[in-house]
């Protein structure tokens, strides 16, 4: 830590510098979203909490470990597998025709939701596959 500073102002600045670090892949994301428009219409906030809340998240799960490399290691698995295959299967359980599966995968989503990759994936599933959602459901896909 710096000499002379504060242990808030030291986190603030921290955070901040990470917050922009996700914050310029997140852009990319949503520029490239809508240069190959994909419809998606306001994806770019669930880009936005992701750039607050992970920075967070991140910090949270790293005070668990006493070294650097299991951390990094384990939430690149981690993420990796909640945030890349969790919500694929999520949306394989909701097709199987069974109300029992459905529990499950609500079930499981339950502790899936405490990670902001797995929110935000989830997010963009879900809103790129709202027509198909709302077709389900026998919904109206533009108030879905």
């Amino acid at each position: 830590m710096i000499s002379g500073g504060s242990k808030l102002a030291y986190w603030l600045s921290n955070f901040a510098i990470d917050a922009i670090f996700h914050a310029i892949p997140s852009m990319f994301a949503v520029y490239l979203i809508g240069y190959y428009e994909i419809d998606a219409p306001q994806i770019w906030w669930a880009f936005a909490m992701f750039t607050v809340a992970n920075p967070l998240f991140i910090y949270a799960i790293s005070l668990v470990f006493d070294n650097d490399a299991k951390a990094s290691v384990l939430i690149r698995v981690s993420y990796f597998a909640i945030g890349g295959v969790a919500p694929l299967v999520q949306r394989v359980l909701y097709v199987i025709d069974n109300p029992r599966v459905w529990d499950w995968a609500d079930y499981l989503k339950r502790y899936y939701v405490f990670c902001p990759i797995f929110n935000l994936n989830d997010a963009y599933i879900n809103i790129s596959n709202r027509k198909i959602i709302a077709l389900v459901k026998k919904q109206d896909p533009d108030h879905f």
